[in-house]
C-alpha cells in the first residue's frame, strides 16, 4: 500500500500587547494619534464616535473635540492569531479663552510700560509676546518694561492651565 501524506501542523503564540498607558490627557483643538511599537500583521482600533484605525499609528483627530473623549482598544494580529484587547482613556482637556489685555496709552518717553491680562479661572502661567516674537513667561498677570527695554509694535498674551495654551 502506498504511504499516507503527512502534514505538518505549526502552532502560534497568541501575541501579547502593552499600550503601557491608562490615560491620556491632550488638549482641545489639538492632534490625537493613537500607536503602538508592537509589530504585527494587522492592527484594529477602535473607539468613540465610531472611531475605527487599521494601522501601527493612526490618526484619531486632527482637532480634538470631547466628542473624542473616551476609551480606545487596540488588538493586533500576528500569525492570523490575534491578541487580547487593551485600552486607554483619553481625556480631552478644555481650551482656556483668550485673555483680554490692557494697557495705558499713550506710553511717554520714560514711562515704564505696564501690562495686565483679565481672564477667568485659574491659570498656570501667562506667555506674553513681544514685537520681535520672542516669549517671556511669567505667574503674575502683570508684566513690567522698562523705557529703553521696551520695543514699539503688537504685544499679545496667551495662558496656560492644565497643559493648554490659550490662543494670543
Amino acid at each position: 500500500s502506498a504511504p499516507s501524506n503527512s502534514l505538518t501542523i505549526e502552532t502560534f503564540q497568541e501575541p501579547s500587547l502593552d499600550l503601557m498607558l491608562d490615560t491620556i490627557e491632550v488638549c482641545q483643538e489639538s492632534v490625537i494619534n493613537l500607536s503602538t511599537t508592537e509589530i504585527a500583521d494587522q492592527y484594529e482600533w477602535t473607539g468613540p464616535n465610531n472611531y475605527a484605525g487599521n494601522e501601527a499609528m493612526s490618526l484619531v483627530s486632527s482637532s480634538a473635540s470631547f466628542a473624542d473623549r473616551g476609551w480606545y482598544l487596540l488588538r493586533i494580529q500576528r500569525n492570523g492569531c490575534w491578541s487580547n484587547f487593551d485600552s486607554l482613556f483619553i481625556d480631552v482637556l478644555t481650551k482656556p479663552e483668550r485673555p483680554s489685555l490692557q494697557f495705558r496709552t499713550p506710553v511717554c518717553e520714560n514711562d515704564q510700560l505696564v501690562m495686565q491680562a483679565s481672564t477667568t479661572g485659574e491659570v498656570d502661567e501667562y506667555i506674553w509676546r513681544l514685537p520681535d516674537g520672542s516669549e517671556l513667561t511669567t505667574s503674575s498677570n502683570t508684566i513690567s518694561i522698562d523705557p529703553g527695554d521696551y520695543i514699539e509694535g503688537f504685544y499679545s498674551v496667551a495662558i496656560q492651565r492644565n497643559q493648554c495654551r490659550s490662543e494670543y
